[in-house]
């Protein structure tokens, strides 16, 4: 029998000023890397349902490339991850929908939903009534 400990392989560290607990990833500074999963699911639901309501649109490749060019120097801009560590987003599928827009401002301004007014909430149940 060897008295030698074995010592177990370490995983490599991609970024040292991160390490990972088992509530996510955390800055060695103490702040998060991302918002919560919860709020990062509430941020995720606000923008599909935006994007729904609104018919889905899409912006064009210019639009795109624009979004993109304001977050690279972005100290929130996750590169390795291609996500935004203020809101949590994936940039590939915030960026693509007009609805939606960047937590700090730096996009052109989204598509804002229709206003649903009481009439119109009534002409729906009127409808579906009939």
């Amino acid at each position: 029998m060897n008295d030698k400990e074995i010592k177990p392989e370490k995983e490599p560290i991609l970024n040292r000023s991160v390490i990972q607990t088992r509530h996510g990833p955390l800055r060695l500074n103490g702040e998060p890397e991302y918002p919560p999963l919860l709020k990062q699911g509430v941020n995720f639901g606000r923008a599909l349902y935006r994007h729904v309501r609104t018919g889905m649109h899409h912006r064009t490749e210019a639009e795109q490339e624009a979004c993109k060019l304001a977050c690279l120097p972005c100290e929130y801009y996750d590169k390795l991850a291609d996500r935004c560590r203020k809101c949590g987003c994936h940039l590939k599928v915030k960026i693509d929908w007009a609805t939606t827009d960047c937590p700090l401002n730096r996009w052109p301004k989204p598509i804002e939903p229709p206003k649903v007014t009481s009439e119109d909430r009534n002409t729906v149940t009127d409808e579906r009534v009939q």
